[in-house]
């Protein structure tokens, strides 16, 4: 795995913990899946509220997240790890 697949890999897994970690890995895949058509837009509000997720999270990851939910690719894996649990 290249650098830059795994960083944008590590960014996924960590905010997937997160949600986990929270008890809303369900209702965060629901709504992925429900919203799925809205997914360019929600990798764009995650750089609108990128300050205020930098107290959450580090801003390479958030940068990395917002960048991945622009993609079905991204967002695929984001559902994946949420379903695994990891």
């Amino acid at each position: 795995m290249s650098e830059g697949a795994s960083m944008r890999q590590s960014g996924l897994t960590e905010v997937a913990r997160w949600i986990s970690r929270l008890g809303m890995a369900a209702p965060a895949v629901f709504l992925l899946e429900l919203h799925r058509p809205l997914s360019p837009v929600a990798g764009q509000a995650a750089y609108f509220f990128q300050p205020l997720l930098g107290l959450f999270f580090e801003d390479d990851a958030i940068t990395h997240v917002a960048r991945r939910l622009s993609d079905a690719h991204g967002l695929d894996e984001l559902i994946g790890l949420l379903e695994t649990g990891e």
